[in-house]
């Protein structure tokens, strides 16, 4: 499989697995949200200020990397929250607020 590119699912991403693979994952490819690289995004970057935000709470409270998975819950209760604020209880409005962010 040397001339045939592999690619992961978003349940890739955690440095664990990268980690259990070694030097087999050079080169796999794995569509995975910009939290697992917040530290190479430029300081311009529209995400920078959220990712590292959530990356040194995370990594300051469990003493290990971020993962995608934990990433991505962050992302949906602050949503979750946002759209509360701004149209209240009501189901349907939150969930057409929630498209909208």
């Amino acid at each position: 499989m040397d001339n045939l590119p592999l690619y992961q699912s978003h349940g890739f991403g955690s440095h664990k697995n990268i980690e259990l693979c070694g030097k087999d994952a050079e080169g796999v490819l794995c569509p995975l949200a910009r939290v697992n690289i917040g530290r190479l995004l430029p300081d311009s970057h529209v995400q920078k200020e959220v990712v590292m935000k959530y990356t040194d709470a995370y990594e300051k409270k469990y003493k290990e990397p971020i993962s995608s998975f934990g990433g991505h819950a962050w992302d949906s209760i602050n949503v979750a929250i946002k759209a509360l604020e701004v149209v209240g209880p009501d189901r349907a409005k939150i969930r057409h607020a929630s498209s909208v962010f």
